[in-house]
């Protein structure tokens, strides 16, 4: 089986919601190639055509059902995450946005000492960050100026409190990033 004809019936397990059908046509605007498979997924077996003609209705098989168990468009991601972790690559844009949304709450900055000797290998640095008030980067702690725009910071924690409250508002008084 062609790793098209794979993803369409992955799709076709995706849309079936109890005994639903899909038309070919759904799949086309999903992933463009659609009839020719479908149409050789039917020789095989997996797909089955319940109504002919350019509008055909197709309805996936308990074959075809099998062929693509545990497998589905999020599973697939996660396995070509984990694959690229494996082989010591590093991935080089998250696979669905949506998941930095999910990060954002969940400690995500340690960093361990690349250098050093083998008695610092392994220990894990806190880095306490916040965020940047003009465009919400992530911005250490003991920085000065933000690293993605260029606004420089106050320290607010220098002199007494009546002169940061004569100065305004620092840009480094937002809540810590963990």
């Amino acid at each position: 089986m062609t790793s098209n004809e794979k993803k369409v019936l992955v799709k076709f397990k995706e849309l079936k919601q109890g005994n639903t059908v899909t038309m070919a046509g759904t799949l086309r605007s999903t992933i463009g190639y659609a009839y020719e498979i479908c149409k050789k997924l039917c020789e095989k077996g997996y797909l089955e055509r319940l109504l002919p003609g350019q509008f055909a209705i197709y309805k996936i098989t308990p074959l075809g059902e099998e062929q693509v168990k545990g497998e589905s468009e999020g599973e697939r991601e996660v396995e070509d995450v984990a694959g690229a972790v494996e082989e010591g690559r590093k991935a080089t844009e998250p696979l669905d946005p949506s998941r930095d949304k999910l990060r954002e709450g969940v400690p995500q900055r340690s960093e361990a000492s690349p250098k050093g000797d083998d008695s610092e290998r392994g220990k894990i640095e806190e880095i306490e960050e916040y965020e940047c008030t003009n465009c919400d980067a992530a911005v250490k702690e003991e920085d000065t100026e933000c690293p993605k725009c260029g606004a420089i910071f106050e320290d607010y924690e220098e002199g007494p409190e009546e002169e940061i409250a004569e100065q305004g508002p620092s840009l480094h008084s937002g809540s810590p990033r963990s």
